[in-house]
């Protein structure tokens, strides 16, 4: 590895983040044919798990609940009346808990900070217990993923999308219609220039 400061290379190949930064690691074979790569690590990804604060928390991710933002923490909803939390108890960590509106039609706003970029957001809407409406999430006053619903209880809507961000914060409104209310199980945003690696062989 070229840097010991941003990543540790153990002697069977493991590499193990230690700090921001990127590294060149060549690996070399016996029979002499070397393959390098340029691992980058930084603090641009960032997996939040929602749900309350006694629900579990899927490994790699940020425990999100109906939290004010926080400057300290660099997440947090702008608004929240109306917010609350459940957990289902199951499928899984990740989804067996949720963040939802508990006001038909009340839209509201989870703000992240993060560097100035293009990121990529996937998303995990769903309920194990119950049939869900249609929601939409937005960005830039843009619509980023729209006719979001649980049809059966027990599904969940998976998808992705490309977003900029400018001034330092990314903002996620979460909307939906009269007579319906908007949920949330994960997020998952990743600055797309930092997900690249590069890889030669020679």
């Amino acid at each position: 590895s070229s840097s010991s400061d941003a990543v540790q290379v153990s002697e069977d190949g493991l590499v193990t983040a230690l700090g921001y930064g990127s590294a060149e690691i060549t690996a070399t074979a016996a029979g002499g044919k070397t393959a390098a790569c340029t691992v980058i690590v930084s603090n641009f990804t960032k997996y939040f798990d929602f749900g309350s604060a006694d629900s579990p928390v899927a490994e790699g991710y940020i425990a999100a609940d109906q939290s004010l933002y926080d400057a300290e923490k660099g997440f947090g909803w702008a608004e929240n009346e109306g917010i609350v939390t459940a957990d289902r108890g199951a499928p899984d960590a990740l989804r067996q808990d949720l963040v939802e509106q508990s006001s038909w039609g009340a839209s509201n706003t989870f703000l992240v900070d993060l560097e100035d970029g293009l990121y990529r957001v996937s998303y995990i809407c769903g309920d194990n217990d119950y049939t869900r409406g249609l929601m939409s999430i937005h960005s830039n006053g843009q619509e980023m993923a729209g006719g979001i619903v649980v049809k059966e209880k027990g599904t969940f809507n998976t998808g992705s999308f490309e977003v900029p961000v400018s001034g330092g914060q990314l903002a996620l409104e979460f909307r939906t219609d009269e007579g319906w209310t908007w949920y949330v199980n994960a997020l998952e945003i990743v600055k797309l220039e930092e997900a690249e690696k590069t890889y030669s062989v020679t």
